[in-house]
């Protein structure tokens, strides 16, 4: 539940004026809870980030391995670099500059390693050297379980809000509230945020949005010289994994749903010149460089790898004690403070999130369970403090068991692989070249050394005209000398690179298998040919896997919705105005029931248009009316509301509803028209596409009352049937098109051998194809039939109230007794 803000104010002193005095750093002493907070959360801090440093190796391991394309340029600078032959020294001066010496070989002589006049070692200028192939194996699978898994999921509105109970009441609060967290996706990129969360679960095997503030306003000036608010909302941070730390002994997944963890935090590096110009904080002149053990951070490589930066560190002068005293002297300790001559030095500000009850740490005299957010700068000062409207921090995780402290990721399961290839791949490429080495041995008594010259490298001179190699046939026949033996050629072994063909192959498969992924969503073809059943089989195993994880990323996009319900409850502006329909009602009178109930009026001055029902209204209300007690859980993505199957449903009962003139007698015209306009809404059919209400006098007698209604009914069931054969020409027009480019597709990517395996899947397909349409066909005319049905149905019961049956003209009936 929310935490309520407005009396967390204004009621329990929780205001930023009081929390900056209780924060105070002079005065702290006197407030022995909120020093033991404070000292607290310090310690909190340090053994986060300790652990970071612990584990930052193995998340370094995985940017690598996703980052393995930017590792292999070498070669392509230095061709570059070649391409305008510059001298040896030139180009090894630049190899030096770039970083990349190490990987040139050392010139040696008689075994020995020669040295330039500086004692360094003389390198070699071999290009090949910097020819190493890495496959971005763990890169292309990401992508593509990444584009899978977002594509799923964006959808507009992309976080849809659904009334646990469906009454039309809580449908247009969940409306509104649609529309409201919709306008703060596109203003602040919540698209942009789930895509970086998806990928983020992928790739590390966890993500947690952290919000910037409790709540952002920005405002601007309208031409009359008064403020309006041009957005609000909340921004979210996704920081490396290597900057977050959280409460170990609860399971992450918690913080969803507000049921374990107490605090979870992350830390970074600015400049204290940033801090010194921030109004709202506090402190700032009195921020200690805090423990020495945080500066280790850039001893190693690792604030490289998690905080890259060109800032310096504070320069501490005091380290060994001042005047003698020891280095834990307290006024040797407040001289290391940050000061302006500091500006350009790096801070570390940690951002902080715990659950606390305020009147137990000193903090006002609320008794119960609230989330703060405190800023420290460097590990001592809080600088910042202010109670959260909302009670969870949204995880994105892959396939994860939160009862371990490190979690598995996608991109941990594919290195190994991508390793493994990207070795074999190389060797192949090794194996390959010496392959190709052709030595040519020669009888120097037989050659003369002026033609070997002219035979070495011949290129295109050998095309040009004969060569002529002259020999003396007498001094050989002296000699007993065979001229064809003046050169030999010997038979060297060649290794077998179809082996290590066959074995990259082999890892592939090997890791489509573990993994789950078929060719069809990576886009091969397969390694053999496969029947219709085998491609159904292997998609929905597939498809469950996809779900299996897809469902740890709507568990974050649950915890965030409420998140952004809650702080929307409780920060945005009291007075909202968004567009809305009138579809959810079916007269004038009812219309403005549903806007006076739910506390909105038309701000527009537009009026109700009976023949236009879809047409948006400006309408504005109170924030305090969409209060809503829950509304429906995580069905979104894959699994939001499908409206056009509830419409089939909902047409079925229709139909069978009609199969009974006297349940149409007992419904009347007003629910029978409103009935069939709810169908078309689910529908989601354009807007001429409905019923057109008219007014029907209840004073007529019922004879006439039926015959306006069955005229109605007639002309929506010609609209129907209008409807159904255009959706069906459209449908096999997609259908024929889409198999044409497939089959195009698969003749010009296959070979000519393969064409005649193909054939057969293509014919498989195009009889599923033609069945499915069989079956759409069948549907069709179903719904004709029952549309047709209702029709008679219509007529039989104008005739029946009339009181003659249908094929007896002029002869009354009896009324047959209603069964239901």
């Amino acid at each position: 539940m929310a935490a309520p803000i407005q009396r967390l104010v204004e009621k329990h002193k929780l205001d930023p004026k009081s929390l900056k005095k209780a924060f105070d750093s002079d005065t702290l002493e006197e407030r022995p809870k909120v020093k033991k907070l404070v000292e607290s959360i310090r310690d909190v801090i340090r053994d986060g980030i300790n652990r970071n440093q612990r584990d930052y190796r193995l998340y370094k391991a995985m940017d690598w391995a996703y980052d393995s394309p930017f590792y292999q340029v070498s070669y392509t600078q230095l061709r570059g670099l070649m391409s305008g032959k510059p001298d040896d020294k030139k180009v090894l001066e630049v190899v030096n500059q770039w970083g990349l010496s190490h990987l040139l070989p050392d010139v040696t002589l008689d075994g020995k390693i020669c040295c330039n006049p500086d004692g360094s070692h003389k390198k070699a200028l071999n290009l090949p050297v910097f020819f190493n192939v890495f496959v971005p194996i763990v890169m292309a699978y990401i992508t593509i379980r990444w584009a899978k898994l977002f594509n799923d999921r964006n959808l507009t509105p992309l976080y849809k809000y659904e009334p646990v109970q469906f009454t039309k009441e809580n449908r247009f609060r969940c409306e509104v509230l649609t529309q409201i967290v919709q306008r703060q996706a596109t203003q602040f990129d919540y698209k942009g945020d789930l895509r970086q969360s998806i990928f983020q679960s992928l790739l590390y095997g966890f993500c947690i949005n952290f919000p910037r503030e409790a709540w952002f306003v920005e405002k601007q000036e309208t031409e009359e010289g008064k403020e309006k608010i041009v957005r609000e909302g909340l921004r979210f941070n996704m920081p490396h994994p290597s900057r977050i730390y959280y409460d170990l002994y609860h399971r992450l997944s918690s913080l969803n749903s507000n049921s374990g963890c107490e605090y979870a935090g992350y830390w970074e590096l600015c400049r204290y010149k940033d801090i010194y110009d921030n109004e709202l904080y506090w402190n700032k002149e009195k921020i200690s460089y805090g423990a020495l053990s945080w500066f280790d951070i850039g001893v190693s490589d690792f604030l490289d790898h998690v905080f890259p930066c060109t800032m310096k560190f504070p320069t501490i002068n005091n380290s060994q004690g001042v005047g003698g005293v020891g280095a834990l002297d307290r006024e040797g300790d407040a001289a290391n403070t940050y000061g302006q001559g500091d500006f350009n030095a790096a801070t570390l500000v940690t951002q902080h999130f715990q659950r606390i009850i305020p009147k137990d740490c000193g903090l006002g005299d609320y008794e119960h369970p609230v989330w703060f957010r405190f800023v420290y700068a460097s590990d001592t000062t809080v600088i910042w403090a202010e109670p959260l409207a909302f009670d969870r921090l949204p995880v994105y995780a892959f396939d994860a068991d939160f009862n371990r402290a490190k979690f598995r990721s996608l991109a941990l399961e594919i290195m190994p692989f991508q390793d493994h290839v990207s070795n074999l791949l190389t060797q192949w490429i090794l194996s390959v070249k010496e392959n190709l080495v052709n030595p040519v041995f020669y009888d120097k008594e037989k050659i003369p050394a002026e033609s070997l010259k002219q035979l070495e490298n011949l290129g295109q001179k050998m095309y040009n005209g004969r060569m002529f190699v002259p020999f003396s046939s007498t001094e050989n026949f002296r000699m007993k000398i065979d001229q064809r033996e003046a050169f030999f050629i010997p038979q060297l072994t060649h290794h077998n690179t179809a082996e290590i063909s066959n074995l990259i192959t082999g890892v592939l498969s090997m890791l489509d298998r573990v993994l789950q992924l078929s060719p069809q969503e990576i886009g091969q073809a397969a390694q053999h040919e496969q029947t219709a059943e085998e491609t159904r089989v292997i998609a929905q195993n597939t498809s469950t896997r996809v779900t299996f994880t897809g469902s740890f990323i709507d568990d974050g996009d649950y915890a965030k919705k409420v998140m952004i319900y809650d702080a929307t409850m409780a920060h945005a502006d009291d007075d909202i105005v968004v567009g809305i329909t009138s579809s959810l009602a079916a007269t004038e009178a009812e219309f403005k029931k549903l806007l006076s109930k739910v506390g909105f009026s038309i701000a527009d001055g537009s009026s109700y248009d009976p023949h236009n029902p879809d047409s948006m209204h400006e309408v504005k209300g109170q924030k305090s009316t969409l209060k809503l007690e829950s509304f429906s859980s995580t069905r979104d993505a894959t699994e939001r509301i499908n409206n056009p199957a509830v419409a089939d449903a909902m047409s079925k009962i229709f139909a069978a509803i009609a199969g009974n003139p006297v349940l149409i007698q007992a419904i009347g015209p007003f629910q029978l028209v409103e009935l069939l306009n709810q169908i078309v809404v689910t529908m989601g059919l354009p807007q001429e596409f409905r019923l057109k209400s008219k007014e029907i006098d209840t004073t007529q007698p019922e004879a006439q009352q039926s015959e306006q209604v069955g005229g109605m009914l007639k002309e929506f069931a010609a609209q129907v049937q209008q409807q159904i054969a255009q959706s069906s020409q459209q449908t096999i027009q997609a259908a024929v098109q889409a198999s044409g480019q497939q089959t195009q597709q698969i003749v010009g990517q296959a070979s000519q051998e393969i064409m005649q395996a193909m054939a057969q899947q293509t014919e498989q397909e195009a009889q599923a194809i033609a069945q499915a349409l069989q079956e759409q066909k069948a549907q069709i005319d179903q719904l004709g039939q029952a549309v047709n049905q209702l029709a008679q149905v219509v007529e039989a019961a104008q005739m029946g109230m009339a009181g003659v049956p249908p094929g007896l003209p002029g002869v009354p009936m009896e009324p047959e007794p209603a069964v239901f």
